[in-house]
C-alpha cells in the first residue's frame, strides 16, 4: 500500500488534498481502533475514541490546507518559491494552451523563461547551456517536435543535471515507458521522475 498523505506539490488540486485527508482519517482510525482494542480491549468509551479521532484529524487537516493556501498566496502575491520554465515544441495548440495556463495560474509557481521552437535550426547542445545559464528547472516538451535521438540527449542532461522533464503526450512512444502522469489546467503531461527539489520541504 502507497501511502501518499504528504504528496502534496505545486499543482495539486484542491479536491486532491481533501481527499487524500479522507483517506489519512481512515488509515488513523483503523489504527486508533487497533492500539485501543489491542491494549484496552475497547474498554474505554467508544465515543471518548471518536472524538480523539475527529479531533486529531481536524487540527491535521486544518495544518494541511493553511499550508496548501499559504504557499499558494505566497507564490502568487510575492512570487516566491517560483519554478522557472521552458518549453520545447513551438508554437502549437499543446504548447499554446500550456503557456497560458501558466499565465493565468501564477499561484502555481511557474515562471516562463521561453517557449522554443524545433525547426532544423535548433541545436540540443545550445539549448541546455541556456537552461544551466538561465537556472531552469524545469523543460516541458512537446514529443512530435522532437526526433528520438533528441529526446534521448535530453533525459540524459535532465538525469545528470538535476532538472524536470515532462512531456506533453502525442505519441505512444513516450506513454509505454513508467511515467509519473497529471494535469496542468487541461494540459496532459507526462513527466519521467520525480528528484528530491521537488519535494516541497526543499523548494
Amino acid at each position: 500500500m502507497q501511502f501518499d498523505f504528504y504528496q502534496i506539490h505545486r499543482n495539486t488540486k484542491f479536491i486532491t488534498l481533501m481527499l487524500r485527508i479522507a483517506k489519512q482519517s481512515v488509515f488513523f482510525a483503523f489504527i486508533v481502533f487497533a492500539f485501543f482494542g489491542y491494549y484496552y480491549q475497547l474498554d474505554r468509551d467508544s465515543v471518548f475514541i471518536f472524538k480523539y479521532i475527529g479531533t486529531a484529524m481536524a487540527a491535521i487537516a486544518t495544518i494541511k490546507v493553511s499550508i496548501f493556501f499559504l504557499f499558494r498566496n505566497y507564490r502568487k502575491v510575492l512570487g516566491g518559491n517560483l519554478r522557472h520554465i521552458a518549453i520545447l515544441g513551438g508554437a502549437n495548440k499543446d504548447t499554446e494552451q500550456l503557456k497560458n495556463f501558466f499565465a493565468k495560474r501564477p499561484d502555481y509557481g511557474y515562471r516562463l523563461k521561453n517557449l522554443f521552437d524545433t525547426n532544423d535550426s535548433f541545436n540540443i547542445q545550445e539549448f541546455t547551456d541556456w537552461v544551466i545559464e538561465n537556472n531552469v528547472d524545469e523543460i516541458f516538451c512537446s514529443v512530435p517536435a522532437l526526433t528520438n535521438e533528441q529526446l534521448v540527449e535530453l533525459t540524459d542532461f535532465a538525469d545528470n543535471n538535476l532538472r524536470t522533464l515532462k512531456f506533453l503526450p502525442d505519441t505512444t512512444a513516450v506513454l509505454s515507458k513508467q511515467l509519473h502522469y497529471e494535469y496542468y489546467g487541461k494540459t496532459p503531461i507526462l513527466s519521467l521522475r520525480q528528484i528530491p527539489l521537488d519535494d516541497p520541504v526543499n523548494n
